[in-house]
């Protein structure tokens, strides 16, 4: 057994996903907090069944009596979504949880973290995120720039949330050299609509992202790849919730998902 495995329990949709490489897709289980019950079951069963309908093979990630769950059964999921207080774990809180047998949802570094731990390359988000910083109010800090650098995955993201964590993400990003590719974006999406800023590089066709990766990781360039992906049709972010836009684009980048995925566990 590995180590870390007696604190987890990996989903056998899962195991069996990686014998048979089927594109395995990471996401955070924050929805689950996003939206109330039956609401958040409701969306989380949508994205799962459209990942499963193209072929893929849904990997959210929680943490349920002290258990990490890679891939929650139904009966686990509901019993989470009913839950009417959890807390959103960074990486300082899992073994908390776990000593105490409490469930709380991850973070996406958390879920990078834990994904990577089970073998998952593939990881989908909505908008790019920073913490506010707890020790200088008014600052941010990019937390999830921890996981990239050593671990050689993909993350589908549809843009960052706001200018001012942009410039945040964008620093990081260029201080530990992880590539921002825009696919089919010349620009960075940004949900506030403000000043944006363009991307390292705009690549057309999923072949040729899939060939930039193969390149990086064969070379032992180590660190992930972030993929900018956003819907330009979405015109009523106006009239949405934060929360159902940043849903709505996580919905989006999955297509996009499975293709790399396809391939992307063949890279060694």
């Amino acid at each position: 057994m590995i180590f870390y495995e007696k604190y987890m329990d990996i989903s056998e949709e899962i195991l069996r996903g990686f014998k048979e490489n089927k594109p395995i897709l990471g996401f955070d289980s924050k929805i689950i907090k996003d939206f109330k019950f039956p609401e958040n079951l409701n969306k989380i069963y949508e994205i799962e069944d459209r990942i499963r309908e193209l072929g893929g093979v849904p990997a959210m990630i929680a943490v349920l009596n002290g258990r990490i769950k890679v891939g929650i059964s139904k009966n686990d999921l509901e019993i989470l979504c009913k839950m009417s207080e959890l807390p959103e774990a960074s990486k300082k809180d899992i073994p908390y949880l776990i000593l105490k047998n409490k469930s709380g949802v991850l973070s996406f570094d958390s879920t990078l973290l834990v994904g990577t731990l089970a073998g998952i390359k593939v990881f989908l988000t909505g908008y790019l995120v920073c913490d506010k910083n707890n020790y200088n109010h008014g600052e941010y800090v990019y937390k999830d720039i921890s996981e990239y650098l050593n671990k050689n995955i993909a993350i589908i993201s549809c843009g960052i949330r706001s200018g001012k964590e942009m410039q945040v993400i964008l620093d990081e990003l260029d201080k530990y050299d992880v590539p921002l590719i825009g696919y089919q974006l010349d620009e960075i999406p940004l949900y506030d609509k403000g000043k944006t800023m363009k991307v390292n590089y705009k690549i057309e066709i999923p072949s040729e992202l899939l060939k930039f990766m193969k390149i990086k990781w064969e070379l032992d360039i180590t660190g992930g790849v972030m993929i900018i992906n956003e819907d330009m049709e979405l015109n009523s972010k106006n009239i949405l919730s934060w929360d159902d836009v940043n849903l709505y684009n996580l919905f989006n980048n999955i297509r996009l998902g499975i293709v790399l995925g396809k391939e992307v566990y063949r890279i060694r």
